[in-house]
């Protein structure tokens, strides 16, 4: 190759060459990647849960006992593991109280067992529980967290007086601050009685709050069951 070729071939190579900064990070196609958050699990409730020991002959024969020390609503899903690799859930059919069992049988034989029980405890449940006028010029409204697991975090309750059946006349916000798992806390608001008939208060107004439960959030005050006229026909 004679020189003059030579000189070419090497101009037109240095022109694919891309200069790179010394801080610069080289192209990759994982650089559009962009990784999601860690999962993040609800902590579970455990539970009592006592098998019948080596001497029986069915192969699950367990009680689950509510060790808590609230209620579990019906409805609740409870899980449940043994040791040699069985595995379950049941849902309550009824309320079960402080104290109380539910029995897990099925059949097979086994030589003996042990297990765990837990629920997962879900989210908050903000829930009125009071709302009433204290003078001509102010309501207090009582604000109750109905999940016994779980701490929730400030929310807003939102109190209106109407006229019967459902007309609005006056609406306040409070804020209302966090409550522990179990706990209430009561708030005054400035709503005058003047012509309306009855108060309204919704916990969680604003959807600040993850529920697990978004029905019960809503309370009338005693005027309205008492006067004939705000009751649906």
């Amino acid at each position: 190759m004679n020189k003059s070729l030579k000189l070419v071939v090497c101009a037109a190579f240095a022109a694919l060459v891309v200069p790179v900064s010394a801080n610069a990070s080289p192209a990759s196609p994982l650089a559009e990647i962009k990784l999601s958050p860690a999962l993040t699990l609800m902590p579970t409730i455990a539970l009592g849960c006592s098998g019948p020991g080596a001497s029986d002959v069915q192969h699950r024969n367990h009680k689950i006992t509510n060790t808590t020390s609230a209620m579990l609503p019906k409805g609740m899903k409870i899980a449940w593991n043994t040791n040699d690799g069985g595995s379950g859930s049941l849902t309550l059919a009824a309320p079960l109280a402080i104290g109380g069992s539910v029995s897990v049988i099925e059949g097979g034989q086994t030589n003996g067992y042990t297990c765990t029980a837990h629920f997962n405890p879900g989210e908050p449940d903000l829930v009125v529980t009071a709302v009433k006028w204290t003078s001509p010029t102010t309501a207090s409204v009582t604000v109750a967290n109905h999940n016994f697991w779980v701490d929730a975090g400030a929310s807003v309750v939102r109190v209106q007086s109407l006229k019967c059946f459902s007309t609005p006349v006056a609406s306040v916000d409070a804020n209302v601050p966090a409550l522990a798992k179990g706990a209430s806390a009561t708030v005054t608001v400035n709503i005058a009685q003047g012509n309306a008939d009855y108060l309204q208060a919704t916990a969680n107004a604003t959807s600040t709050v993850l529920e697990s439960n978004k029905t019960n959030n809503t309370m009338k005050s005693v005027e309205f069951q008492t006067n004939k006229s705000c009751t649906p026909a």
